[in-house]
This record gives structure tokens, C-alpha cells and sequence, in this order.
């Protein structure tokens, strides 16, 4: 899924989530090799996102298909069903 920039609101955190790869930094022309998940995740424009750091850039907000089985199983644990 292409990337792209998000407006989440109250974003939550999880043990789970940090390390995680995004291979690509929002800025056009970023050398670096990848970006990495800092943990936090929100809900924002109808999906999830993670906040994801670039070494080179800082902090932005990306999705991809294969983080949303994690972020269920993690909401699912946190309400203990």
C-alpha cells in the first residue's frame, strides 16, 4: 500500500510495535535504509497507522496491510476478549 501522511487522533502504545520495518521515508529522496515503528499506533482517515522513525528525518505516520492482523490482535488483548 502506497504511503501516505495521516492525522490520528490520541495515539496508543504497545509493547508489540516497536522494530517494526517500513522501508520508506515520506521524504522524496531519503538515502536511508528504512524506517522503523516507535511503538505508537492510531485510528485516523479509516485505518491504522503506526508512527514510524526515520534515522534521517524524524518521526511520520504509515500504513501497511500486514500491521493490521497485529493491531487487532493487540486491541482484543487490552479489552481481555
Amino acid at each position: 500500500m502506497e504511503d501516505s501522511s495521516a492525522d490520528p487522533v490520541k495515539p496508543l502504545y504497545s509493547e508489540k510495535l516497536p522494530g517494526l520495518e517500513h522501508a520508506k521515508c515520506t521524504v522524496q529522496g531519503c538515502r536511508a535504509s528504512a524506517s522503523l515503528s516507535t511503538g505508537r499506533f492510531s485510528y485516523g482517515r479509516g485505518q491504522w497507522w503506526l508512527e514510524v522513525r526515520c534515522p534521517e528525518h524524524g518521526c511520520y505516520w504509515a500504513q501497511k496491510d500486514e500491521w493490521f492482523s497485529l493491531i487487532v490482535e493487540i486491541l482484543k488483548e487490552e479489552q481481555g476478549t
